[in-house]
């Protein structure tokens, strides 16, 4: 997509569509739910096909590497909204077609996202890669940051998404948080302070800030008006 709904980054890039649920933030998952996953009529969980995306597509992050060259700049692609890049049933000749594409895209800063950072670690990645690991709870985030420590990238991040309870980071090595509580049918509600106690935590560790979106409201989507004054922070690393 060169349009991306997701408000932090330019682009998303889907090798793959298809996952298993590992934990609560998945219950409700975004990808599951997708009208392409629905349209194709993929099935989600353990021993189910994942479906590769087409040749030309697979092209399109080759064209968006060109243009950011040519003007100078840097585009981040998210990958992947549909998927989970290090998903162990993923072929592995997969992971080395996008571990190619990864190398010859040098103008894009790829942002790789896993519920699954002890297989995250066993790759190398190069500098333009920036690593991130989903979180959702406090137990979560207790089991994923141990292994998300050893993982090699330019940056690191936590995606704390969908946010179902207080959290206190453990933020040596991040450069970024993003976090968002669930926005689609069914969506389970996020307490503002909840938020505000990662904003500080970020705040005092030096670490930039993304407030995504609050939970509970589907028709609302990330808009930044929707969100309490004092939490429409949105930061860079």
């Amino acid at each position: 997509m060169k349009h991306t709904l997701i408000n932090w980054a330019h682009h998303t890039f889907n090798p793959w569509i298809g996952c298993t649920p590992v934990s609560p933030g998945c219950a409700h998952c975004y990808a599951a739910q997708s009208l392409p996953a629905k349209f194709m009529g993929i099935e989600w969980g353990k021993g189910k096909e994942r479906h590769r995306t087409s040749e030309a597509y697979w092209k399109e992050p080759l064209t968006w590497d060109r243009s950011a060259a040519k003007r100078g700049v840097r585009e981040r692609v998210f990958c992947a909204s549909l998927a989970d890049v290090f998903d162990p049933e993923v072929p592995k000749q997969w992971y080395l077609d996008l571990a190619w594409l990864i190398s010859q895209t040098r103008s894009l800063d790829w942002l790789l996202l896993t519920k699954r950072p002890e297989l995250a670690r066993l790759w190398w990645h190069p500098p333009h890669v920036w690593i991130g690991t989903s979180i959702e709870d406090q137990k979560w985030h207790n089991r994923r940051i141990k292994h998300f420590k050893h993982c090699q990238g330019g940056k690191r991040f936590l995606s704390v998404e969908p946010l179902l309870g207080p959290i206190t980071l453990d933020l040596s090595g991040i450069n970024w948080v993003i976090v968002g509580g669930e926005s689609q049918e069914g969506a389970r509600s996020m307490n503002q302070d909840w938020a505000r106690s990662i904003r500080d935590q970020c705040k005092a560790a030096g670490v930039a800030f993304w407030l995504k979106q609050m939970g509970g409201h589907p028709d609302k989507h990330d808009r930044l008006d929707d969100l309490p004054p004092d939490l429409q922070i949105r930061e860079l690393p």
